[in-house]
C-alpha cells in the first residue's frame, strides 16, 4: 500500500512539473546592425511581464518566461539604435533582429532633461547631445573645442596670457550654467576656470546639453542651462588609440595620443573601460612682440569605467580619474615666473570619482538610484607682472618684492551624496523624490597681493517632480526643489576684510509641458526659477595681467542672491522617410534677471594691483531665439546647422569705470552685456565621397559683440569697442587605411581655420590689455590625426 502511495505522488509530482514546463517558454536570438555584425550589451524587456536580459558579446540573447499575454512585447533598445517593440505569441522561440541606426539620436536614451533616463524624443525638455563621432568630427582635442557645435552654445578665450575659456549658454556666463560629471554636481568653481580645456574628448562618451533653466532640479544654479559630461562606458571588448599632429600658424607644434580598452564578460554583466591622454602644445605668439597669445600646455589624463550587474535589472557604476596639467602664457617662459615681464602659470592636479547604485523592480514601476562622488584639486598658481633677473647686490623695488611673492595655492574639494526614488503609480502618473548634500571648500592664498579666499559651501537639496500623461499628446511634469545652503568665507584683500557666515533658503519651481501632436511634431514649454548665492564663483578665481599689473575681484560686503526667472518654447519638426531623416527646431528663450552679479567700479591700488568690485546690478534680460535643422540620408550624407539671434541688456547702464580722481567727471557704463554677440551659429556635414574617404567640414560664425579695452592703466579707464564678425571654417578628409573584422585604422588630413580669421588688433607689450581678446581661439592651423580600433569580439 505504501509503495502505491509513493507511486501516486512521484507521478502527481512529474504531472505537474510537466504542466508547469509546458506554460513555460524560451525566446532566444540573435541581434544584428543592417551591416550584419552583431551588436553587445543590447537591452532587452518583455513588457508588460518585467523580465528582461542583455545580448552577449557576439550579439546572442535567451529569455525565459513563465507565460505571456495578449499584451506581451518585446521591447528592444540600444544606443546609438532606433529601438523595436516587438508583439510576441505563444509559440515564439527563435527571434532575430536587425537595429536600424538613429541617425539623429531621436530615441537615444538622456538622464539630464528630468534626472531619470529617458528616450531623446519623448524628454519633457529638449536634450541637445555631442557624441565622440562630432568631436571626431572637428578634430577637438578638448571639451572645450567641441561645444561650440550645440545650439544656442559658444565658447570663448578670455585670457591672452592664460587661455581661460568659459562657456556661453543662450547668451549667459559661465557662472550661469551648471556642469555636471556623470550627473552629479561636483566640477568645482576652481576646476571651472580651465576645467572645459582640461577634459579630453576621448574622456567622454557623450556631452547632454539642457538650455534654459528646464533642468533645475540640479540646482538652481542651472539658469543659462546645463552641461552633463557622460564619460566612456564600456560596451563591447575593444582597444583604441590614436594620435594628433597640429602646426599652429605653421609656427608652433601641438601633438596628442590617447589610448583605451574596454574589457567585459560574455553576458556583458560588467565590464570595465580604461582610458589615457597625453596633450603636449607649444605656446605662440601672434605678432612678435615676445607676449603669448596661445598657452603653452602639458596635459596628461588617466580614468576609468567599471560596472557590475548582480541582477538584470540593478547596476553598479564606477567611474575614477586624474588630471595633471600645467599651462603658461606671458613672456620669457624659460626662466621662473618672478623673472617674467608677464607670467601666468598653472599647475593643476585632479583627481575625482563616483560610485553609484540603481535598481528597477521586477514589475518595472519603481526605480531606486544612491550615488556619491567627489572631487579634489589642488593648484599651485602664478600671476604677475614686473618682474626681471636679480643680480647680487641689486636692492628690492617694491615691484621686485610683488612680483617674488605673487605665487599663490589653492585647494579645493568637492563632495556631493543622495538618492532618488521614482515610482509609476499607473500607466499615467510617475512621482519622483529625491535629496542630495553637496559640499565645497576652496582655500586660496596669494600673499603678494594680500589675497585670501577661504569658503565653504554646504547645501542640502530636496526635490520632488510629477509626471502626468493626460493623453497620448499631453505630458506635463511639475516639480520643485528645495534648498538650504550655508557660505562660510573669509574674503581678503588688501586692507579689506569680509567674513560671511550666512543661510540661504531658495525655492525653484519648474514646470514642462509637452503636446505631441503627431509622430513628426511635438511642442515644448517650460518655466523655471533660479537663484545663484553670494559666493565666489569661476571667474572670481581667475586673475587677468592687464596694464602690467593684476586684475583681481574683490567680493561687495553687501552682495545680495541673485535669481532668475526662465521661460522657454518649442516646436520640433521631423520629416521621416526610406531615403532620410531630418529634424527642424524653433525655439525661444526669456529670462529675466534680478539682482545679477556684475563686476562694477575698476580702480588701480597703490600695491600696484588693479580691482574690480563684485556687486548687484540692475535688473537683467536676455531673449532671442533658436534655430537648428539636421539632417541624415542613407548614403552617409549628415549635416547639422544651427543658428542663434538674441538680445541681452540691462533695464539701465551699469557702471564700469569712472575716474575718482576728478569726482566721476569721467566715467563708462553700458547697459549691454558684454562679450555677448546678438548672432552667431555653425554650420557642419559629414560626407562619404567614395567608400574609403570621406569629407568633414565645419563653420562656427560669431557676430559683433562690445568688448572694454583699457585705455590708461594708470586710472583704469577702459574704453567700449565693436568688434567684427568671424566666420572659422575647418575641413578635413579621412582616408580608411585598414578595415577587417578586426582590426581598423583611419588617417585624416585637415585645416582649421582655413582663411586664417584671426584677431587683428591684439594688445602688444608687457602694459597690454591681456583680457582684450576675441574671434577664433586658433588661427589658421594644419593637423593630421591616425586611429587604429581593435574589436576582438568581431571576429568571434
Amino acid at each position: 500500500m505504501s509503495k502505491f502511495i509513493v507511486l501516486r505522488i512521484l507521478s502527481i509530482t512529474t504531472l505537474l512539473l510537466l504542466v508547469l514546463h509546458s506554460n513555460g517558454q524560451k525566446i532566444n536570438g540573435h541581434i544584428k546592425d543592417e551591416s550584419g555584425a552583431p551588436l553587445a550589451g543590447v537591452n532587452l524587456i518583455i513588457t508588460p511581464e518585467g523580465k528582461g536580459t542583455t545580448s552577449d558579446e557576439n550579439g546572442y540573447y535567451s529569455l525565459e518566461i513563465s507565460s505571456l499575454s495578449a499584451d506581451s512585447k518585446l521591447v528592444v533598445r540600444y544606443v546609438g539604435f532606433r529601438s523595436q517593440s516587438l508583439k510576441l505569441s505563444d509559440n515564439e522561440a527563435h527571434l532575430d533582429i536587425v537595429l536600424v541606426e538613429d541617425r539623429l539620436g531621436l530615441e537615444e536614451v538622456v538622464v539630464s532633461g528630468n534626472r531619470r533616463a529617458i528616450s531623446r524624443y519623448n524628454s519633457p525638455v529638449i536634450v541637445e547631445t555631442l557624441k565622440p563621432e562630432l568631436f571626431d568630427q572637428v578634430a577637438a582635442l578638448s571639451l572645450a573645442e567641441g561645444l561650440s557645435f550645440s545650439p544656442g552654445l559658444r565658447v570663448e578665450n578670455n585670457c591672452q596670457n592664460c587661455g581661460f575659456t568659459q562657456l556661453r549658454i543662450n547668451g549667459l556666463g559661465g557662472a550661469y550654467s551648471q556642469i555636471l560629471m556623470n550627473s552629479r554636481p561636483i566640477f568645482s568653481s576652481l576646476m571651472a576656470v580651465y576645467g572645459l580645456e582640461m577634459i579630453p574628448a576621448p574622456m567622454v562618451e557623450r556631452v547632454e546639453v539642457v538650455r534654459g533653466g528646464g533642468s533645475a532640479l540640479y540646482g538652481g544654479n542651472a539658469i543659462g542651462g546645463t552641461v552633463n559630461i557622460i564619460t566612456a562606458e564600456p560596451h563591447e571588448n575593444r582597444f583604441y588609440a590614436g594620435s594628433q599632429l597640429q602646426s599652429i600658424a605653421g609656427e608652433a607644434w601641438e601633438n596628442s595620443q590617447s589610448f583605451g580598452a574596454s574589457i567585459g564578460d560574455a553576458t556583458m554583466q560588467s565590464g570595465m573601460n580604461l582610458f589615457g591622454f597625453r596633450r603636449s602644445r607649444q605656446a605662440w605668439d601672434a605678432n612678435q612682440d615676445g607676449f603669448t597669445e596661445i598657452t603653452q600646455l602639458q596635459n596628461q589624463t588617466l580614468g576609468l569605467n567599471a560596472y557590475w550587474k548582480p541582477r538584470t535589472r540593478s547596476k553598479f557604476s564606477l567611474d575614477l580619474f586624474i588630471i595633471d596639467e600645467f599651462r603658461r602664457g606671458g613672456s620669457e617662459l624659460e626662466r621662473p615666473p618672478h623673472q617674467s615681464r608677464i607670467a601666468e602659470q598653472l599647475e593643476h592636479a585632479i583627481i575625482g570619482g563616483g560610485l553609484a547604485y540603481e535598481s528597477l523592480s521586477d514589475d518595472g514601476k519603481t526605480q531606486y538610484s544612491v550615488y556619491t562622488s567627489g572631487q579634489n584639486t589642488i593648484r599651485d598658481s602664478y600671476y604677475g607682472a614686473g618682474g626681471r633677473i636679480l643680480n647680487p647686490g641689486d636692492s628690492l623695488s617694491e615691484s621686485d618684492i610683488i612680483a617674488l611673492n605673487a605665487y599663490g595655492k589653492a585647494i579645493d574639494y568637492s563632495f556631493v551624496a543622495g538618492g532618488q526614488i521614482s515610482k509609476s503609480l499607473n500607466d499615467a502618473f510617475l512621482l519622483s523624490l529625491g535629496s542630495e548634500y553637496q559640499f565645497n571648500q576652496v582655500d586660496e592664498e596669494i600673499p603678494g597681493y594680500n589675497r585670501q579666499i577661504i569658503q565653504s559651501v554646504n547645501n542640502w537639496g530636496s526635490y520632488v517632480q510629477a509626471s502626468w500623461k493626460a493623453s497620448n499628446s499631453f505630458k506635463l511634469d511639475i516639480g520643485s526643489r528645495f534648498d538650504i545652503n550655508h557660505i562660510d568665507g573669509l574674503y581678503r584683500l588688501n586692507d579689506s576684510e569680509f567674513i560671511q557666515d550666512e543661510n540661504f533658503y531658495n525655492v525653484s519651481p519648474r514646470l514642462n509641458l509637452q503636446y505631441t501632436a503627431s509622430d513628426q511634431w511635438q511642442i515644448r514649454a517650460s518655466y523655471a526659477r533660479g537663484f545663484r548665492v553670494p559666493q565666489a564663483f569661476n571667474e572670481d578665481l581667475h586673475i587677468e595681467t592687464v596694464g602690467g599689473a593684476a586684475l583681481l575681484v574683490q567680493i561687495d560686503e553687501e552682495l545680495l542672491p541673485e535669481s532668475s526667472n526662465s521661460f522657454n518654447l518649442s516646436s520640433e519638426h521631423l520629416i521621416t522617410n526610406s531615403f532620410s531623416e531630418h529634424k527642424l527646431v524653433l525655439s525661444g528663450f526669456y529670462t529675466l534677471l534680478r539682482n545679477p552679479f556684475v563686476h562694477i567700479e575698476r580702480a588701480s591700488q597703490i600695491n600696484g594691483t588693479a580691482v574690480q568690485l563684485k556687486s548687484n546690478g540692475d535688473e537683467g534680460l536676455v531673449r532671442g531665439l533658436n534655430l537648428e535643422y539636421q539632417g541624415a540620408w542613407r548614403n552617409g550624407l549628415e549635416s547639422q546647422v544651427s543658428f542663434t539671434a538674441q538680445q541681452a541688456f540691462f533695464n539701465s547702464p551699469q557702471l564700469l569705470w569712472e575716474d575718482e580722481a576728478n569726482d566721476g567727471l569721467r566715467s563708462l557704463s553700458s547697459d549691454r552685456f558684454l562679450r555677448t554677440p546678438n548672432l552667431y551659429g555653425y554650420f557642419r556635414l559629414q560626407y562619404p565621397l567614395k567608400e574609403l574617404f570621406t569629407l568633414n567640414a565645419a563653420l562656427n560664425y560669431t557676430g559683433s559683440m562690445d568688448i572694454a579695452r583699457l585705455v590708461d592703466a594708470d586710472t583704469e579707464e577702459l574704453e567700449l569697442l565693436e568688434t567684427p564678425a568671424f566666420f572659422d571654417f575647418q575641413t578635413s578628409l579621412e582616408r580608411v587605411m585598414i578595415e577587417s573584422d578586426l582590426w581598423s585604422l583611419r588617417l585624416k588630413l585637415g585645416v582649421k581655420n582655413i582663411f586664417n580669421a584671426f584677431q587683428e588688433d591684439l594688445p602688444t607689450g608687457a602694459d597690454r590689455d591681456a583680457s582684450y581678446i576675441y574671434g577664433p581661439m586658433l588661427p589658421r592651423t594644419y593637423f593630421l590625426s591616425i586611429n587604429l580600433d581593435f574589436q576582438p569580439a568581431r571576429g568571434s
